[in-house]
């Protein structure tokens, strides 16, 4: 993207991108070649098979919202489940909310499954990446290196590339 096109998408979107991700977007290439399902172009997101602008409320939250958690979270198995629910309906209720996507972030990538890793852009946590596995009830979680410090988007893919070049690299036999 070209540095317009992105000061044109923070002005919309009244938000500033993470520097290591900007750098990315502008300097090497828009989505592509990433971890798991390949890197999101910034503005789309999966639907079904095919890229689609983002939806608040559906692929994205409110972006200037500060991200709401600093730690793992989930809701308790309870509350996950349809006992207890006065019907059908109210579960499912319950369920979309759970379902709906966190404010101050976007996803960047698609794991499988509805599970996506999210950019987070506003809040304390902006410039981390997270680990969004509530379509298998298992909720919300920043994504750590080794040492335990929280991933930027140059740590995750990096990390990726690294994974991958050793993948290729000869095997003595």
């Amino acid at each position: 993207m070209s540095d317009t096109e992105v000061k044109d998408f923070e002005q919309r979107t009244r938000i500033r991108l993470p520097l290591d991700y900007r750098a990315f977007i502008t300097e090497l290439g828009n989505g592509g070649a990433g971890p798991y399902s390949d890197l999101f172009p910034l503005g789309l997101s999966d639907s079904g098979y095919d890229l689609t602008p983002w939806k608040e409320g559906v692929a994205v939250g409110d972006l200037r919202a500060p991200f709401p958690y600093v730690e793992r979270w989930n809701w308790p198995p309870a509350r996950l489940t349809p006992q207890g629910y006065e019907s059908q309906a109210e579960y499912e209720s319950v369920i979309d909310q759970y379902w709906a996507p966190p404010d101050g972030a976007f996803p960047i990538c698609h794991r499988g499954c509805a599970l996506r890793d999210l950019l987070v852009v506003s809040g304390p946590e902006a410039g981390h990446v997270w680990y969004d596995r509530s379509a298998e009830f298992e909720g919300i979680e920043p994504i750590v290196a080794q040492d335990g410090s929280r991933v930027t988007f140059a740590d995750w893919y990096m990390a990726w590339i690294t994974d991958a070049l050793r993948e290729l690299a000869p095997r003595a036999s």
